[in-house]
């Protein structure tokens, strides 16, 4: 078939999915997803683009029986594949479809793991193109957010440094890249110890005189969660100025608990310079 005729399939393909897919058009897209398949692998950029794009909509808005289909049809390890590919609009569909698939349940996030996702994730955090850093960066904060494994697969591939360098890049970057250090805080106090001592604690400090609400929210919740598998965290939070930055922010509800629970003395202090 000619490439003109590929890609005339494949745009007719994708003006068919956008939108939310009723029921009735999932049982009619379940038997084309072999040939989608294949069209993944032509060597043809826009079809790429095309195919990436319609995977994308599927994950997004399809039922989880559709997604549960893009997984068994072996997509993932192809899309793990395209996020080398040297052109950064396909990368960018690839980890659009990627990101879909991460937010998805455990076990599905595990097929992307299983696929090498990131070891091509690293990979990818040492470019120069923010928005693929964003979303590279949003696919690894699902990942972060799933199971205890899942955050051990996310330190062991060696991430938790290129994010701790994305807190100090452009804030659409920064916030993601601190949302993923936050999910991990939410795992086990041995990796806990291993965020202290990647300068997490430095990086969520610094956050903390930032403007945006759920930033702040995401900065308090997560030393929240290193300040309560051990206190030992305490000295570091106040050696780089975490304390006098939670101390301003008692607006914030965590700002306060955090106060109350780990720092009653300084709450006390404050509370007797008020006139």
């Amino acid at each position: 078939m000619e490439k003109s005729t590929w890609r005339i399939a494949i745009w007719a393909f994708a003006n068919v999915i956008p939108g939310k897919l009723p029921l009735t058009l999932e049982d009619q897209i379940l038997p084309a997803l072999p040939g989608l398949r294949e069209l993944l692998l032509m060597p043809d950029e826009l079809v790429l683009l095309y195919a990436c794009s319609i995977l994308y909509w599927i994950t997004r808005d399809g039922s989880g029986k559709m997604v549960q289909a893009i997984l068994e049809g072996n997509f993932c390890p192809r899309l793990v594949e395209l996020l080398l590919y040297p052109k950064s609009e396909v990368v960018v569909t690839a980890l659009h479809a990627l990101g879909e698939i991460a937010c998805r349940n455990d076990a599905q996030t595990q097929v992307l793991i299983n696929s090498g996702a990131l070891l091509c994730l690293k990979d990818l955090l040492t470019q120069s193109d923010k928005i693929i850093l964003q979303e590279a960066c949003f696919v690894i904060l699902n990942i972060a957010g799933g199971n205890i494994a899942q955050k051990q697969d996310v330190i062991d591939a060696d991430l938790i440094s290129s994010l701790v360098r994305l807190t100090k890049a452009d804030f659409e970057i920064r916030k993601e890249a601190v949302w993923a250090i936050c999910n991990v805080t939410e795992g086990t106090h041995e990796h806990i110890r291993y965020l202290v001592r990647n300068g997490c604690i430095e990086a969520l400090c610094d956050q903390l005189t930032s403007t945006d609400a759920d930033m702040l929210g995401l900065c308090l919740t997560g030393l929240y969660n290193i300040l309560k598998a051990g206190e030992i965290n305490k000295d570091k939070i106040k050696e780089c100025a975490g304390l006098d930055k939670i101390k301003r922010l008692q607006s914030c509800n965590m700002a306060v608990y955090i106060l109350k629970t780990y720092f009653p003395e300084d709450l006390e202090a404050i509370a007797e310079e008020k006139p």
